[in-house]
């Protein structure tokens, strides 16, 4: 914007990282990411960890308390470690240099429609070389499928903070083995 900052936090899932639900503001309060949190659970399940970084809008009782209610585990990054949000900082700097830098936006509405495109695309169109050039949303719906075939949901999620910050590639779940392919 010209004028100003908006800030944007977003849901995604580590695995396939697609973007679950996320929340624009023009203020650093944390209700805007409160009901990025509310949207993904009460759309995808109760994930059994979320991870995220220490933020005071991710810190806060009222934020940890919907975790809390859940018996989500809550996973905290380390303090200055910028690999252990690396799937969420990627997606930031994508949409930043694919969409956002690419215009000037005047309203914070025009940025919102924006970035209600960029993530229709990276979730349903952009193939990804990390998901052998799958896109999110095929990943995605594979990996739920196998998920609800278990008898509790073992998701996990990330929320984060402003339009300057994605996730530590080293994780995979041991009940989504490495060596099936569950896309064929």
């Amino acid at each position: 914007m010209h004028k100003g900052f908006v800030y944007l936090t977003a849901i995604i899932d580590w695995y396939s990282r697609y973007v679950l639900s996320w929340r624009l503001s023009n203020s650093m309060d944390g209700s805007f990411c409160r009901e990025a949190l509310l949207e993904a659970l009460e759309r995808y399940g109760t994930p059994e960890i979320f991870n995220t970084d220490q933020g005071a809008q991710f810190t806060s009782p009222l934020f940890t308390s919907i975790l809390s209610k859940r018996n989500i585990r809550i996973s905290l990054d380390g303090r200055g470690r910028a690999l252990d949000n690396v799937f969420i900082e990627r997606l930031w700097r994508s949409a930043k240099y694919e969409c956002l830098y690419l215009h000037s936006f005047d309203t914070v509405a025009k940025v919102r429609a924006a970035l209600a495109a960029y993530f229709d695309l990276h979730n349903h169109r952009k193939s990804h070389q990390a998901l052998n050039y799958k896109t999110s949303s095929t990943v995605f719906k594979a990996y739920m499928a196998f998920c609800y075939r278990k008898p509790r949901q073992n998701l996990v999620l990330t929320g984060f903070r402003c339009i300057e910050n994605v996730f530590n590639r080293a994780f995979r779940p041991s009940y989504f083995p490495a060596g099936r392919n569950l896309l064929q």
